[in-house]
């Protein structure tokens, strides 16, 4: 099943649209949602404060460590990595540790960064988080000792601040005051998502890294956390819950998990926002004005606690948060969120789209992948790989610039869009953020195993070396330029295991499958694993014919706006970009495109999708369709669109159908 297909609902009535800057209106009074039989959990069943009891739940299926999966060199995928660490080295460590350093009283000489980590930013800090967790998540698939180096010297920095501040553990760039104007109920940004931040690079740095002086910081940090929240009353916890505070839970259900400390994990489950969660439980889809990036890293965290607890409660809510999302609630490229906020109710997507530029923003994204991983462990099914790869394949290589590193905020949906990137040392977004991350471990999910079987899930140029069963496979493929990937057995012990190998769901029944040059008997079924349990023997090869077809992602509320896929990848118009202004193009976290718009052919449709949208000979992945005013549309891959595109259009009959 092709998870973000929608259902062809009726269209709704016209909304009115908000301008740039208004509070969205939105529909108003729709149909009750039916009585469903699984809305069986009362309110006394989801009591606060909770009680932690550790049960850790076995997975079905894991992932390889980072160094058991590596990135064939030359791949586009190892080129994109490459471009993120050269950012990464052009920012220097004295530059990001000097907030930290005046806030401790500190003598600094560095100049600092801006945007979102200028010395007034209530947000500051938050991006040397990020940069932390992307030097161990590089040095753990890499080796890359010039990137550790670069994250052992914040760790030190971060250690010399919070000894001179010697106030119970606490670190960040801002000072503690923050917390207090937060307690009080006054307007502050966001301290404990920056809080956050930086816990996680500091955890990833212990747990990727190898630094033992990071873990001593972070409970430092947990320690101030505890003993900031264990003086609040519980409703007190919940009103404060009420601004972001990011995955903080998760970081402290994970240093819970690694230091088998459940105190923190008590720490964290003062941070389950309930009225959030309570309608998750009960399998409603309250979202709507709710701000995405702040409530997915809390459904991350409700994740990581069912893996500590095994309290199904804490599985219900993310698989029902996934469920509506993905179905409901998501774009084309997997991406979901209009102006930062699930703005209205569910399918209404094609009246999200024309309510602002501001499209699925890129942390939104990344955390919507990071819960897949999640669900997939719990239960390996195919629609959570489907998911993951169009992210993956759209949205996260379709988001970094070329050769600068630079990455972008939101990718718009909106009519002759473009790319907005931040810059070399005026930005730093939130989105900068975790595409460090994001680019540091592209390979995490190309594998998964179980005790005797490997899971071929990406179609990624990559060697596997599963050491604890002494298996070596190499990937080969130019996928998805070409459809069609090898796997060769490098090495492997005497003893059968399987290779469960992926037959995508995008693909058709002429799919193939070759092992040794010889093509083995089987019926193709799109959207499942074949299962092939043998001896296998050093040489042995592996190949997957995929053909690719092409889909249509049709928007519920308006069924003419509609996008097109070829096989996972999301084509989009090629438009030029013309003259753009350096604040269009760079300064403005979304492309504003009220102020450089641009016309959009409608499509012509006549007959079946191959018929009107056809290949250009001689150029791969790339279409020609017509409008209904006889103009070509050039389609590629929104992948590889860095001028204007545009992906949903309004497509009509043509008039000789």
């Amino acid at each position: 099943m092709a998870p973000l297909a929608l259902a062809n609902l009726p269209a709704f009535g016209a909304e009115e649209i908000p301008s740039k800057g208004a509070a969205a209106s939105v529909p108003e009074n729709p149909p009750p949602a039916p009585k469903r039989r699984w809305q069986i959990y009362e309110e006394e069943h989801f009591t606060h404060p909770l009680t932690f009891q550790r049960s850790e739940v076995k997975p079905q299926v894991l992932p390889f460590a980072l160094d058991e999966v590596t990135l064939a060199e030359g791949s586009e995928y190892a080129q994109s990595r490459a471009w993120s660490r050269g950012f990464m080295l052009r920012i220097a460590p004295e530059r990001m540790l000097h907030n930290f350093r005046v806030t401790a009283g500190l003598p600094s000489t560095a100049v600092p960064l801006g945007g979102l980590e200028k010395p007034d930013s209530l947000l500051r800090g938050h991006w040397v988080g990020h940069y932390m967790s992307a030097c161990g998540l590089l040095y753990a698939s890499t080796s890359d000792q010039e990137i550790k180096a670069r994250g052992d010297a914040l760790v030190a920095g971060l250690a010399e601040c919070q000894k001179k501040l010697n106030a119970g553990g606490y670190v960040s760039a801002f000072p503690q005051e923050e917390f207090d104007k937060l307690d009080r109920g006054q307007k502050v940004w966001a301290p404990f998502y920056t809080l956050h931040k930086l816990m996680a690079g500091l955890l990833d740095m212990h747990q990727l890294g190898g630094n033992a002086q990071a873990l001593e910081v972070l409970t430092g940090m947990a320690t101030w956390v505890d003993t900031w929240t264990s003086s609040r009353s519980e409703v007190r916890m919940q009103q404060i819950l009420e601004e972001e505070f990011g995955g903080i839970a998760e970081v402290l259900y994970n240093l819970a998990g690694l230091a088998g400390d459940d105190r923190w994990a008590k720490t964290g489950d003062r941070f389950q926002k309930i009225a959030f969660l309570k309608p998750l439980l009960e399998r409603q889809d309250q979202l709507r004005q709710l701000h995405a990036n702040t409530h997915m890293p809390q459904v991350i965290a409700a994740a990581r606690r069912y893996e500590l607890t095994g309290d199904a409660r804490f599985r219900v809510m993310p698989e029902f948060f996934w469920e509506t999302v993905v179905e409901s609630r998501s774009f084309a490229p997997g991406g979901s969120g209009t102006m930062e906020r699930w703005v209205t109710y569910p399918n209404h997507l094609a009246w999200e789209m024309k309510s602002s530029s501001e499209h699925q923003e890129c942390c939104c994204a990344y955390n919507m992948m990071k819960l897949t991983r999640h669900m997939y462990g719990w239960d390996p099914q195919m629609r959570y790989v489907e998911y993951y790869e169009r992210n993956l394949l759209n949205h996260r290589l379709g988001t970094i610039e070329p050769d600068t590193g630079h990455t972008t905020y939101f990718l718009s949906m909106a009519p002759a869009a473009w790319k907005t990137i931040g810059t070399e040392d005026q930005t730093f977004w939130c989105c900068n953020g975790t595409a460090l991350e994001e680019f540091a471990k592209l390979q995490n999910s190309a594998y998964f195993h179980d005790n005797d079987s490997i899971y071929v899930n990406l179609y990624i140029p990559t060697e596997l070396n599963w050491k604890a069963r002494g298996v070596r496979l190499r990937q080969e493929t130019r996928f998805p330029h070409e459809p069609r990937t090898k796997l060769t057995v490098v090495a492997t012990p005497a003893d059968k295991w399987s290779m469960r190998l992926r037959i995508p769901a995008w693909t058709t029944t002429e799919a193939r499958v070759l092992v040794n040059g010889k093509p083995i008997d089987f019926d193709p079924e799109p959207g499942s694993y074949l299962n092939m349990k043998r001896a296998w023997k050093t040489g042995d090869t592996v190949e997957l014919e995929m053909p690719m077809r092409l889909t249509r992602h049709v928007l519920g509320d308006d069924p003419t706006m509609q996008a097109f896929l070829y096989g996972p990848l999301v084509l989009a118009a090629q438009i030029p970009m013309g003259q753009l202004s350096f604040n269009l193009l760079h300064e403005n976290e979304e492309p504003n495109v009220k102020k450089a718009p641009l016309p959009v052919p409608v499509l012509a449709e006549h007959g079946n999708l191959e018929e009107w949208i056809t290949p250009v000979n001689g150029q791969p992945l790339t279409f020609r369709s017509k409008g209904t005013q006889s103009e070509e549309v050039l389609l590629k891959p929104l992948n590889q669109s860095w001028q204007r595109f545009n992906v949903y259009f309004q497509v009509a009959k043509a008039a000789s159908s």
